[in-house]
């Protein structure tokens, strides 16, 4: 993938719109629903419950840490003196993702009885293309770069179980 390439499906993303529908595979997981992150028992299976309850979040935020690169994409920048270009390239990237989301309307299936996870949702997509440009920049696309897909045709990457499977909804 190319920056502008990312680009084009940053542009042309269907954000949200197959929430519950992603069909599990290798090392993925698919929840179709986010009932298990009610605070209540009920309305939720067993299968939906262990995975809220081992499931880390994905990023929402742009200050948040990396869990899968860590430091490592910002030390790669550092070391070919590049840091500052790459940081412009995610800022530019992450400002026309925020722009897509924008456009897009309140999604019912991202609450969950008192719990709504629009603003999550939102900040984790940019969040990943912000991530994704900078693997593409350093020529390691990668985790992040995996994801954009999975955002732009509709599903929300939104966590990690302990064992680093992918949870999709």
């Amino acid at each position: 993938m190319t920056i502008d390439e990312l680009g084009v499906q940053l542009d042309s993303a269907r954000w949200f719109t197959l929430l519950g529908q992603y069909r599990a595979e290798e090392g993925r997981q698919a929840i179709s629903s986010l009932e298990a992150w009610r605070n209540e028992d009920d309305g939720a299976d067993s299968y939906h419950h262990r995975i809220a309850g081992a499931m880390e979040w994905l990023p929402g935020q742009s200050s948040d840490p990396d869990p899968a690169h860590g430091d490592r994409l910002q030390a790669l920048a550092a070391q070919a003196g590049r840091e500052e270009e790459m940081s412009q390239l995610s800022l530019t990237v992450y400002k026309r993702a925020l722009a897509s989301l924008n456009s897009m309307g309140e999604t019912p299936l991202l609450r969950a009885g008192a719990h709504d996870f629009q603003h999550v949702a939102r900040g984790g997509a940019a969040y990943a293309a912000r991530k994704a440009a900078c693997e593409i920049f350093l020529e390691q696309p990668g985790f992040w770069c995996s994801l954009i897909p999975l955002f732009c045709d509709g599903h929300w990457p939104c966590g990690l179980m302990p064992d680093k499977t992918l949870v999709v909804y």
